[in-house]
């Protein structure tokens, strides 16, 4: 029983510690180049896909460290910072 509680505590540490950040406010800090990010066009039609992937960017993208999506007016956006 002992650990159970342990680890419930542990968790609700964690909870306090943790603060919710919006991807605009991290990219308001941030100097972000056109290097550094990759926009897919979703579209849907039976379903919704992505209408072309820049395959090349997108692997140099998926070596940086930190990485966020953001959705807006049908564009996936995906900003790299490492």
């Amino acid at each position: 029983m002992g650990s159970a509680r342990l680890k419930k505590k542990m968790k609700k540490k964690l909870r306090k510690e943790m603060s919710q950040v919006s991807t605009n406010e991290i990219m308001a800090g941030l100097d972000v180049g056109s290097k550094d990010i990759v926009r897919l066009k979703v579209t849907t039609r039976k379903g919704a896909r992505i209408e072309s992937v820049p395959l090349k960017k997108l692997k140099k993208l998926a070596s940086k460290t930190r990485l966020y999506w953001k959705f807006e007016d049908g564009w996936l956006t995906l900003i790299g910072v490492s």
